[in-house]
């Protein structure tokens, strides 16, 4: 299959040479990225140097939900208990027939 683009309602090859050439309708030339587009660029890559710095498992956050979700007797509640044993009940009769 051939497929000819001067026979398209749009054509392609208009849009890639307008890509390799430069806009003679704009009589200024790039001057690169401005200062605001320079600073927020170093702010991204100073948060990303520091996610990447932290560490993958934090220490204190397990700590934390240790002591509040797995020492708690009252954890999960007990409606939430009865509603996975109900999902898992069914689940398992579906399976059996």
């Amino acid at each position: 299959m051939s497929i000819d683009p001067t026979n398209q309602p749009f054509n392609f090859s208009d849009v890639s040479a307008s890509r390799r050439a430069p806009s003679t309708s704009s009589t200024t030339a790039y001057e690169g990225p401005s200062v605001e587009d320079q600073i927020a660029l170093a702010q991204i890559h100073n948060m990303v140097d520091q996610l990447i710095s932290q560490p993958e498992v934090r220490e204190s956050m397990v700590e934390l939900g240790h002591q509040l979700l797995v020492e708690n007797p009252h954890y999960p509640p007990s409606e939430v208990v009865e509603k996975v044993a109900q999902i898992l009940s069914k689940a398992i009769r579906r399976q059996g027939e």
